[in-house]
């Protein structure tokens, strides 16, 4: 008997004896009542029954992703930014202001020599960043998850962004008509190519003194450049390079703090006599990129979806030539592989045989152009020595305009050493280097036709002016300590 007179089972058991508990129940109706008050661990909600279809469902508030953050787009971030007045941007620079040093000096009744400024007006155009995003009507009114009309809308803007970050590296409007010149295609082209604004590694990392960013601040703050170095962006290993490669002689305690000293000192700049310069890793400099179809499986339905024409072809030859920049250490057996591009996307990849590259000679790239094909440029790919020819075997040299006479040819000198990225030196000063808006991040709203929709657009329009462009400098072919691809294998 239970204490207080309460008898279990219409009092089956007296005097407590509980032996006989099993007789009272059948198995089946035990397993029956366990299944009915317990949650279980099943996911298929359609089929879930007794306690676990009453279970409430765990939906987490937040979208957990793995893309870009605001915080990723650092050359956006630290760029001065004004407005242009119309699509097509004006403005004079000056880029002299007559004689030369000691020029002025004359006899006491000597004729006054007559010396003038330099002007010159500079033309840029605004190009256009837009994306469009909508949502059902049903997804917008349920309570879900997430908000999606402010989810998207915050994707969007991060596309924009993207495209605009990359851009400010890699713009290339030779090559797609659609984008502005980043700082690379404008030093190329303001400057010349092979000129002292660009320092070559020729597939090495930087010096443990960072020598070539030193000896750049004192390039741009000598004469006939008049600059001041204050910002570095480079690739995350790039960075990794110099964390890691800091004098072990000038690392110092801070304090009396033992645990104030730990090994990998992040270096956030570079002192030299000219100023300091910020040392920014930025996610959109990259070393060489694999080809779009060996990216991930996003960028291989790219591939499929956007439908952009393939070369017919691509043949090499190498040859003798008092260019080529290919000594012993390059020499061996190399493929080569071309993808065709525009401002959607790129095409599926074509490769070349094999052929032989000695000290001393080059490789004439011919691209055979297909017939009637939307392509606009081509990104020319190379293995490392004697390596495969595996689509991920192959890393990006360089983007080439489309011809458009039935053959486009790129002659690989070795001046663009796949695997490698650049290093970024910009001077951030009396407007050497802005961003000019026409108009700001923009929501600009769409409307539907026979759909139960809300479609809108983002806009922004902008351009990099680079009004001063010597007074910026890149270091190329920086082959990072770190890099697991390596061009001589």
């Amino acid at each position: 008997m239970i204490p207080g007179g309460w008898q279990p089972f219409g009092g089956g058991m007296e005097g407590g004896d509980w032996t006989d508990l099993a007789a009272k129940f059948n198995l089946n109706d035990i397993e029956g009542f366990y299944k009915a008050v317990t949650a279980g661990y099943g996911t298929d909600v359609a089929a879930l029954t007794g306690g676990a279809a009453v279970r409430l469902e765990s939906l987490e508030g937040a979208l957990i992703a793995t893309t870009e953050e605001i915080d990723d787009f650092k050359l956006y971030d630290e760029l001065e930014k004004s407005n242009a007045l119309a699509n097509v941007d004006q403005w004079v620079s000056k880029d002299r202001i007559g004689g030369f040093p000691g020029s002025a000096f004359n006899s006491e009744v000597g004729s006054i020599r007559d010396n003038s400024s330099t002007y010159k007006r500079n033309v840029a155009e605004v190009k256009y960043l837009m994306t469009k995003r909508e949502v059902s009507v049903v997804a917008q009114t349920q309570q879900g998850i997430i908000d999606l009309m402010a989810d998207q809308n915050m994707d969007a803007t991060l596309e924009l962004l993207r495209s605009a970050e990359w851009g400010f590296f890699y713009g290339n409007s030779a090559c797609s008509s659609v984008e502005f010149d980043g700082i690379y295609k404008e030093l190329e082209d303001r400057t010349g190519v092979g000129s002292e604004w660009f320092v070559d590694l020729r597939g090495n990392s930087v010096t443990d003194q960072a020598r070539e960013i030193k000896d750049s601040a004192a390039f741009i703050s000598d004469q006939g450049q008049f600059g001041k170095l204050t910002h570095q962006f480079a690739s995350n290993l790039v960075q990794s390079d110099l964390d890691q490669k800091l004098d072990p002689g000038v690392r110092v305690m801070i304090g009396q703090d033992r645990d104030s000293v730990k090994i990998g000192t992040p270096v956030a700049g570079i002192k030299t006599s000219w100023g300091n310069i910020r040392t920014i890793p930025d996610i959109f400099i990259q070393e060489g990129q694999r080809p779009f179809v060996v990216r991930g499986s996003d960028y291989a339905a790219m591939v499929t979806d956007a439908a952009v024409s393939a070369p017919s072809a691509v043949s090499v030859s190498a040859a003798t030539n008092a260019s080529s920049q290919f000594i012993a250490a390059d020499g061996g057996l190399y493929y080569w592989a071309v993808e065709g591009g525009n401002s959607t996307c790129r095409s599926a990849l074509v490769k070349s045989s094999q052929v032989a590259v000695s000290a001393g000679q080059s490789a004439t790239v011919q691209i055979t152009e297909p017939v009637g094909g939307n392509e606009t440029y081509y990104v020319v790919y190379r293995s490392k020595r004697n390596g495969a020819n595996g689509d991920g075997d192959f890393r990006e040299m360089v983007r080439v305009p489309k011809n458009g006479g039935g053959t486009t040819t790129y002659v690989d000198h070795n001046q663009n050493i796949p695997g490698t990225s650049i290093i970024v030196l910009l001077s951030m000063t009396r407007q050497a280097i802005t961003m000019r808006r026409l108009l700001p991040l923009t929501k600009f709203q769409l409307y539907p036709t026979d759909k139960p929709v809300n479609p809108w657009a983002l806009l922004f329009f902008l351009y990099m002016r680079v009004a001063k462009p010597r007074q910026h400098r890149i270091i190329k072919n920086v082959l990072p300590s770190g890099a697991t691809w390596r061009p001589r294998g």
